[in-house]
């Protein structure tokens, strides 16, 4: 079995990229073929499942749903004037970040991502952020002497 890097996943753009990615860029892995979201209203999308939901176009990368509620809010915000939407959840992948594969997912959505994951089995974290044209704004991974006391999330992955 892998090692698992766990951490958050968020996702930045207009309201209609970041809806298309939501409901195509992602995957139910006991269902295939459904709607991973649902949009409830304005501000609100809800998970159709409550499980790993594979994101598209990776190795092994997936948002996890385990709670009963399943909301997560998109929250609107302002960037040069045009209406800019952001989509946070709690992330997983085995072994490290899927940077070849979250650079594809951003220039085909036009979107922002930026990954954090932390991964206690092999002591490192890392931290990847793309923007909507697929370069790398920034990376970032760091190992550790003492990882349980130096990492700011020692407990997460495995």
């Amino acid at each position: 079995m892998s090692n698992l890097i766990e951490g958050t996943f968020r996702a930045r753009g207009t309201r209609d990229n970041l809806t298309r990615f939501l409901r195509k860029g992602l995957e139910c892995i006991d269902d295939p073929g459904k709607v991973a979201f649902v949009e409830d209203d304005d501000d609100y999308f809800t998970a159709s499942v409550h499980d790993y939901i594979y994101i598209r176009n990776t190795r092994r990368q997936w948002l996890v749903f385990e709670h009963e509620d399943g909301v997560y809010l998109v929250d609107s915000y302002s960037l040069k004037h045009e209406p800019e939407f952001v989509f946070a959840a709690p992330y997983a992948g085995a072994w490290d970040v899927d940077e070849d594969g979250f650079r594809e997912i951003a220039k085909r959505y036009s979107i922002d991502i930026k990954v954090n994951g932390y991964e206690r089995g092999a002591e490192f974290d890392a931290m990847i952020e793309v923007d909507r044209t697929g370069r790398i704004r920034s990376r970032r991974s760091c190992e550790y002497d003492d990882y349980i006391w130096e990492c700011d999330m020692p407990l997460l992955g495995g």
